[in-house]
């Protein structure tokens, strides 16, 4: 669960233009962080067999 927070200029776009502007960078935060989940992941793999490999 996410909590955002919006400041809107009123003054220089509509509402509606400030609501998809804001879903739209919602939507690529939230791909940024599935991205970046996947690539700890894949690391932690990967440094996990690497230490595998350095046991005698």
């Amino acid at each position: 669960m996410s909590t955002s927070y919006f400041i809107i200029d009123s003054s220089s776009k509509s509402s509606l233009e400030n609501i998809q502007y804001f879903k739209k960078t919602e939507k690529s935060v939230n791909n940024s962080k599935e991205r970046l989940k996947k690539q700890k992941h894949e690391f932690d793999q990967k440094l996990n067999n690497d230490l595998e490999t350095l046991k005698p």
